[in-house]
């Protein structure tokens, strides 16, 4: 068994396949949902899931950093006229929690 963890950021349509490939090859798999009605998919695929509001960071468990690695899948929607700022902001969220959680 390999002893690595992932974060999946975003488990939708690339994520949710990405993070039951990594748990099939033995990894631990953290995964967001913007969607609380996803958790009962992601925790019977065995993904440790977390809601994760985009645009409120009191929605964001930043527990589910705790991880060797990091994949961000996330998806805004095309019609966000603030989507690169949205974007640009939540990343650097991440990415600061990131580093203060190891």
């Amino acid at each position: 068994m390999v002893d690595k963890s992932l974060c999946v950021v975003g488990c939708g349509w690339l994520g949710f396949p990405l993070s039951r490939f990594m748990l099939e090859k033995g990894w631990k798999v953290h995964g967001s949902t913007m969607n609380k009605t996803k958790f009962p998919q992601l925790r019977d695929a065995g993904i440790t899931a977390y809601l994760l509001k985009l645009l409120d960071t009191g929605f964001m468990d930043f527990r589910m950093f705790s991880t060797d690695y990091l994949v961000i899948t996330i998806h805004q929607g095309r019609n966000n006229p603030n989507l690169l700022e949205v974007y640009q902001n939540t990343i650097e969220q991440m990415l600061r929690r990131t580093m203060s959680v190891k």
